[in-house]
């Protein structure tokens, strides 16, 4: 069809993953692009060897993958914030773990009231434990966390993980 691939897919996963603001623009103005398939679940179980999560939409990957520029399309066009993927992870936790800071700072200001703090339903780990212990660019991701006291430095997940705990366990620490 002109919304999916022959598998189901559907290509503005295709566009938001290459970052493509004008092809997004794009078929965000096709009459095929509506509210609930833009906030539809994809991939029931994931494809891990990609990163690709369980349960995720298409704003989850953007905020994962993609500029703020696509964000703030996908979110005007009405993408959800609210939906999580299947581990209870959240655009602010996701853009966190894979480091863009960019994406974290936009969220905070577009939504001053999000629950920084909210921990997953997987582990109740929060945003703050995903960016000291994940992917790259930590020191900004954590600093875009902290801005006006948002984060709390003093949280503790499920299984008992500080931050601080997080950071130093972190076999990818950055240095400085």
């Amino acid at each position: 069809t002109e919304w999916a691939d022959e598998v189901g897919v559907p290509i503005l996963v295709y566009a938001v993953l290459q970052n493509n603001v004008g092809v997004v623009r794009e078929l965000l103005d096709k009459e095929s692009c509506t509210e609930s398939r833009l906030n539809t679940r994809l991939f029931e179980d994931g494809i891990v060897e990609f990163g690709i999560l369980a349960k995720g939409t298409i704003l989850l990957g953007a905020m994962s993958f993609a500029c703020v520029a696509v964000v703030e399309i996908l979110l005007k066009k009405g993408a959800d914030p609210y939906i999580e993927d299947k581990n209870g992870m959240d655009c602010l936790m996701l853009a966190s773990a894979l480091g863009r800071d960019e994406n974290v700072t936009f969220w905070l200001s577009r939504f001053p009231d999000w629950d920084v703090n909210r921990g997953t339903s997987l582990n109740g780990s929060t945003a703050l434990h995903c960016a000291v212990y994940f992917g790259r660019n930590k020191m900004e991701t954590c600093q875009a966390l902290l801005k006006n006291n948002r984060a709390s430095l003093n949280v503790v997940n499920d299984s008992g993980a500080t931050i601080l705990g997080n950071a130093v366990s972190s076999e990818d620490s950055n240095v400085d």
